[in-house]
């Protein structure tokens, strides 16, 4: 069993800092930076229990929980246009528990020996808690991640 505990930050980029629209990839939505933005503080612990049946062979599981300071969040700007930016939040979390397995099948038959059974699966959740300020626009403050997905 192993655990860790790491802090790290992560910086906006140049398209996230600058003011000038631009057309966001994922969502296909045109967005205006923000200078104002904030770098993101992470503090991460994790826990991890492994079990190796053969050095090319094992299973393991994990739990993780990450503390973030300031994220950046998709913000619709108030008006007609429907235009959105970036702000940062207050904070946010996101824990999950992950399950790894990779076993050769040659337990079940001598000529499955070349065949393997190999998964991950993870479950996460997450919430995000917005400034006061932003709940003008908003409908709420305390929600998940945006495009956060709980299964991987």
């Amino acid at each position: 069993m192993s655990n860790s505990y790491s802090e790290t930050l992560s910086r906006p980029d140049f398209r996230e800092l600058s003011p000038a629209p631009f057309i966001d990839p994922e969502s296909d939505a045109e967005t205006v930076g923000n200078p104002d933005l904030q770098q993101i503080f992470i503090t991460s612990y994790d826990l991890r229990w492994e079990y190796y049946f053969s050095p090319s062979e094992h299973m393991s599981a994990a739990f993780f929980w990450k503390d973030i300071q300031s994220p950046i969040e998709k913000i619709l700007l108030p008006g007609p246009a429907g235009l959105l930016t970036l702000e940062n939040a207050e904070t946010a979390n996101v824990w999950g528990i992950e399950l790894e397995l990779m076993k050769y099948l040659d337990f079940i038959h001598p000529r499955l020996e070349h065949f393997y059974f190999g998964g991950n699966v993870t479950y996460t959740q997450s919430e995000i808690q917005l400034k006061p300020e932003d709940l003008a626009v908003q409908t709420t403050g305390q929600r998940p991640f945006q495009g956060h997905s709980p299964y991987c």
